[in-house]
């Protein structure tokens, strides 16, 4: 049986009660998902918390993203997150991301950091691997655009004339900047005592388990199974 990979992230990035069985669950994670960037709990805690509401231009907005399934995402979720159901289809993902970049028009030209999360991260790094490949431009509109450089000046005087057309829509919409999924995911951030939320955006300190089995690597007392 082949070894299971070596764990050298450095332990404060784990966050403070990341258990054994927790950081194995994390190198096989990024083992399975080499492409998928990691955000720790630690990290994304400080990016979201109240004193630094204040918008930071010098960094992406962050967005995140629930992928649990939603009799999970009911019990609790990360406050402010917005749930991509995990079975999501390519075209319907494409639409998501799609409205998602194109909402509040004042901020535009400010990058969002899209951030998955699940239970432990397989899912989440699931869904920030889809998320990467759709937001990776194939090489031929890549070709295309260089291509067509010398052409651009006029291409850009039609889109002045035609504003309100889709092409011109998806040109202002905010790009993205980063995807990651977070490391640990829900269950490290309860293990944390960081902020959940429930339905109503009511404070909580429970999480659904998913399984007998998973439901180990986060608290038992914090257990809850939602509506049977």
């Amino acid at each position: 049986m082949a070894s299971p990979p070596v764990d050298r992230t450095p332990s404060a990035e784990k966050g403070p009660t990341a258990s054994v069985a927790m950081r194995s669950v994390m190198a096989g994670i990024r083992h399975s998902f080499p492409t998928v960037q990691q955000m720790s709990t630690r990290s994304l805690s400080d990016r979201i918390r109240p004193e630094q509401a204040e918008p930071n231009m010098s960094r992406p907005d962050v967005v995140l993203l629930d992928t649990r399934e939603l009799a999970e995402y009911n019990v609790s979720h990360l406050p402010g997150a917005k749930r991509l159901d995990p079975s999501i289809s390519d075209s319907d993902l494409a639409s998501f991301v799609d409205d998602l970049r194109q909402r509040q028009p004042d901020a535009v030209d400010k990058p969002l950091d899209l951030v998955c999360y699940c239970s432990v991260g397989y899912r989440s790094s699931k869904m920030a691997s889809r998320l990467q490949k759709l937001l990776r431009p194939p090489p031929v509109a890549r070709d295309q655009a260089s291509a067509s450089a010398g052409q651009h000046s006029s291409a850009q005087t039609s889109a002045k004339q035609s504003s309100s057309s889709p092409d011109c829509a998806a040109a202002t919409a905010r790009p993205v900047a980063s995807v990651f999924n977070l490391e640990g995911s829900m269950f490290q951030w309860a293990n944390e005592n960081r902020q959940l939320c429930s339905a109503g955006t009511a404070a909580t300190r429970q999480v659904h388990p998913y399984s007998v089995v998973w439901g180990r690597l986060v608290d038992r007392d914090r257990h809850n199974w939602g509506a049977s």
